[in-house]
């Protein structure tokens, strides 16, 4: 999909949902294939910048960004929300991805 069509599915998804922004990111694939690439990253992060996305780069294959993608879209999905609830504050939900935590089990059992 080049940036074009992008554009185009963004505008299409919006003007559907009847809204301004709706809950999108922009996710750059095969970030393993660097010396492949046919798109700078400052270009795709310039292109999710001017459509008020956020934009990470993942590959499947190294398992890069790949469970981050999808904790980005639910934060993405709670931040919109709440901003359709009205509330003015918006309270960042801590959502951390299982593979981060390092946290010891103890049995309270001794």
């Amino acid at each position: 999909m080049n940036f074009e069509e992008v554009k185009k599915l963004h505008e299409l998804i919006c003007r559907i949902k009847d809204q301004d922004d709706f809950p999108i990111i922009l996710v750059g694939n095969k970030a393993d294939l660097e010396n492949e690439r046919h798109v700078a990253r400052h270009e795709a992060e310039e292109l999710a910048h001017r459509l008020g996305v956020p934009y990470l780069e993942c590959s499947a294959k190294i398992r890069k960004n790949v469970d981050e993608a999808f904790f980005e879209i639910v934060r993405t999905v709670i931040r919109y929300q709440d901003k359709q609830r009205g509330e003015e504050k918006l309270v960042e939900r801590k959502i951390e991805s299982p593979m981060k935590s390092k946290k010891k089990k103890t049995c309270p059992i001794q």
